[in-house]
């Protein structure tokens, strides 16, 4: 269901309206619900998991750190890969006065 904009007044026109809003990420309530995480965190993600498991389930220790090291390898991989790539430029007009 789409979201729904009450405005108070009513306008007398059509105007545009832009509307900015900061989305929190879904909790995953049952195994057949998709995480939202970006793509590029994917990895990050199951990787941080396996280690954290590791941590109760897994009793050889060389284990445990090769998936601590998988994790923190792939949590840097896509943090560093995680910018914005498109060209931004700020001119200023600059008034003759």
């Amino acid at each position: 269901m789409p979201p729904v904009v009450h405005l108070f007044e009513v306008p007398d026109a059509v105007y545009p309206l832009d509307i900015w809003r900061i989305r929190q990420p879904q909790d995953v309530a049952t195994m057949s619900d998709r995480p939202d995480i970006p793509v590029l965190w994917a990895e990050a993600v199951a990787s941080g998991l396996a280690s954290r498991l590791a941590q109760k389930f897994v009793t050889d220790p060389q284990l445990r750190m090769e998936l601590r090291s998988d994790a923190d390898r792939a949590y840097s991989s896509a943090r560093a890969s995680d910018s914005e790539r498109s060209p931004f430029t700020l001119m200023p007009q600059m008034s003759p006065y």
